[in-house]
């Protein structure tokens, strides 16, 4: 396993050219390369999915410029931290590294909250050698109903993912 890489690496632009069998054999060959038996399952592939999913419908609801800022933003998924933990997905800004945890539920999991401030503390650490962005995660349940709530680590269902990432960038992004 090779630390600090990722399944895929891309921007947010070949993310919404991508179908999603295109996404899912990307997810599956950077698996490939990182672990020396792939280790996704049918649940791991669901998640995928429903990660692709949201991010697409979340993304398209930008239009015009708008769109055209996000898409040149740099994404990552399944990147290797250093202590082996793997974040759904991060997207980097100019002033911002996001976390994006993706959880196939409709309640909430105190568990989950620890899992992305681990996440966070990483990924800070790994930025103070770095830029010095800020380092910010979001929750995102998938089967929740319509909801968004402001913390220190942001939950949101998947159809408030666009808000939680407007109100962590106070607007639109900065290319990295």
């Amino acid at each position: 396993m090779n630390k600090n890489e990722c399944y895929l690496g891309a921007t947010i632009g070949d993310l919404l050219d991508m179908d999603r069998g295109s996404f899912m054999r990307a997810m599956r060959a950077g698996e490939a390369r990182q672990q020396q038996h792939p280790i996704s399952g049918t649940s791991q592939r669901k998640s995928w999915r429903d990660c692709f999913k949201v991010l697409k419908n979340t993304f398209g609801k930008f239009k015009g410029p708008e769109l055209a800022q996000w898409r040149e933003l740099k994404i990552e998924f399944e990147r290797i931290l250093p202590n082996g933990r793997r974040p759904d997905v991060i997207i980097y800004s100019k002033r911002l590294v996001v976390v994006l945890e993706f959880k196939r539920m409709s309640n909430e999991f105190e568990g989950f909250l620890k899992q992305v401030r681990s996440y966070v503390k990483s990924l800070r650490a790994s930025e103070a050698e770095g830029m010095k962005r800020k380092v910010k995660g979001v929750i995102i349940y998938t089967e929740m109903e319509s909801a968004h709530d402001i913390g220190r680590i942001q939950k949101c269902s998947a159809d408030k993912l666009h808000e939680a990432l407007l109100h962590l960038l106070g607007g639109f992004p900065e290319k990295a």
